[in-house]
């Protein structure tokens, strides 16, 4: 008798070690849906193939660096290929292996504008946008009461105003970048 570990360290890899070239369902494994053309470092083995239709399955051994990092299972040639990682600092390996071939997608915008001088307020278009509780209304503090939900008048937005109550346009009340309330 013997184990597949056994069956795995007797394997002479420049003898029977075939490059990987790609494998779709290895970078499934990680998240990343998309053909890869992997480079020499990673290397797969049969360990117990055998033939479905007209292509190679079975069980296989994968090596990164010569070092033993998963196996796998494929029962016929259309179903998926089943990783099984020989620990979590192996898959760790790979998963950091696999990404290295992937391109960022996503967009970083790097904010080099903050020192760009802007208003000491800024307004909004409609009433409906204002959040603050208090803003500037000719120069003077107010308090923002209510704003109008009439669709027929989307800029109306009630202040007080030395104890008055006042129904003003949102667009010339000035409000603070941070609330001042």
């Amino acid at each position: 008798m013997t184990t597949t570990r056994k069956v795995i360290e007797s394997i002479n890899l420049e003898k029977h070690g075939e490059e990987v070239h790609g494998n779709e369902d290895l970078c499934n494994v990680f998240g990343i849906y998309e053909y890869i053309e992997f480079d020499k470092r990673i290397k797969m083995v049969f360990v117990r193939p055998h033939l479905c239709t007209d292509s190679w399955v079975g069980v296989r051994a994968y090596f990164l660096d010569g070092e033993f990092v998963a196996i796998s299972s494929q029962v016929g040639r259309k179903w998926d290929e089943e990783f099984k990682f020989v620990s979590n600092e192996a898959a760790m390996k790979v998963k950091d292996y696999v990404l290295s071939f992937v391109e960022p997608q996503y967009n970083i915008s790097i904010a080099d504008d903050l020192d760009a001088e802007i208003d000491d307020f800024y307004t909004v278009e409609y009433a409906e946008q204002i959040l603050h509780k208090h803003g500037i209304y000719q120069g003077e503090r107010v308090a923002i009461k209510r704003k109008n939900r009439n669709w027929n008048d989307l800029h109306t937005a009630t202040i007080m105003v030395n104890v008055k109550e006042c129904d003003v346009d949102c667009r010339e009340i000035q409000l603070a970048y941070v609330d001042l309330s």
